[in-house]
């Protein structure tokens, strides 16, 4: 039996329109084709009528959300109380509404072990089983102020979901499977970005543009890598220091020149690896490989890890590492 067919949810889907509430009719979490969800507000009658379900936009009733997609919840709801929580269709899931003025975009969000992402002018939440009455009731009766926490969105990548692409459910089986594509992410505002944050903002900076700038030999390609980290680093409120940055950059050249070179993701590592070519971590090997032998043949020498270490001028625990994986 659907969630508003009782009294109770009848009652309160009538107050949450009275206030102003913006609903999205739905098949199953899809919007009906035919209505321009943004634009098109159903009336009361049409909501209690239909069929499927029922989705809110949670800025309509002055009030932003967290979905909770994955971890638990309970200590951001312990610093940041919501106005509600309420269960999503996702196990475990949940729906954590805050008291908001401000229209935001969708976006992901992670704090206190937890992640999911807003809902607020720009997506909508399905309004799950007792969700209206739980909603309803703390609009009404829930006087203390609990605003929406936006210290946990310094750093978002901004996500498109939700944002009118309408799919009736039958067309699924049909989608031609050649026309589904993964978006690249933009790039994150990095004047924002504040510390603890800062490292993986700065490699989604530079990567996202040198998937595009792989056009030369790795050695030039490595120095343009560095000069472009180290412009976008000064971007930052408190910008890394210098040897931070660069040790930044080189982890990006890596990562964009051996798995990304010949294109995207996991099918030109198999490529590689079925036509023996030498990738960086073997090559690495392969130039480590003599100082190795002798860090064997001095410990089985009877050498101490401290004075092969002062030998061969590496720190003790890399000398002990390396006798540990190849005695």
């Amino acid at each position: 039996m659907p969630f508003y067919r009782t009294s109770r949810s009848k009652q309160a889907l009538t107050y949450l329109h009275e206030r102003g509430a913006h609903f999205v009719l739905c098949r199953d979490k899809r919007p009906l084709r035919g209505f321009p969800w943004r634009d098109y507000t159903p009336a009361l009658d049409c909501v209690l009528a239909h069929p499927g379900s029922v989705g809110l936009i949670p800025w309509s009733v002055e009030t932003s959300a967290l979905d909770v997609d994955a971890g638990e919840s309970s200590q951001l709801s312990l610093f940041h109380q919501p106005l509600v929580a309420i269960r999503s269709q996702r196990p475990g899931g949940q729906h954590l509404y805050y008291r908001d003025h401000v229209p935001r975009g969708n976006g992901h969000w992670a704090a206190f072990g937890c992640s999911g992402e807003v809902r607020s002018a720009r997506g909508y939440l399905i309004l799950y089983r007792d969700a209206p009455v739980l909603l309803a009731h703390a609009l009404a009766y829930n006087k203390g102020d609990c605003p929406f926490p936006a210290g946990l969105l310094e750093y978002v990548e901004p996500v498109e979901a939700d944002t009118g692409d309408v799919v009736a459910l039958d067309d699924l089986d049909t989608a031609d499977p050649h026309q589904i594509r993964l978006l690249t992410p933009p790039a994150p505002a990095l004047e924002r970005v504040q510390k603890g944050r800062r490292n993986n903002a700065l490699f989604d900076a530079v990567r996202f543009w040198a998937y595009e700038a792989r056009k030369t030999s790795y050695a030039a390609w490595l120095r343009s890598v560095e000069a472009r980290t180290l412009a976008e680093n000064r971007r930052f409120p408190q910008p890394l220091t210098e040897r931070h940055a660069k040790t930044t950059a080189y982890s990006i050249a890596v990562w964009t020149w051996t798995t990304y070179r010949g294109g995207y993701g996991h099918a030109f590592t198999m490529e590689q690896r079925a036509r023996g070519g030498i990738t960086h971590g073997r090559q690495r090997q392969y130039d480590t490989r003599e100082r190795n032998v002798q860090i064997i043949h001095l410990w089985e020498a009877g050498h101490s890890q401290r004075e092969i270490s002062a030998l061969v001028g590496l720190s003790r625990v890399a000398v002990q590492k390396v006798i540990k994986r190849d005695s």
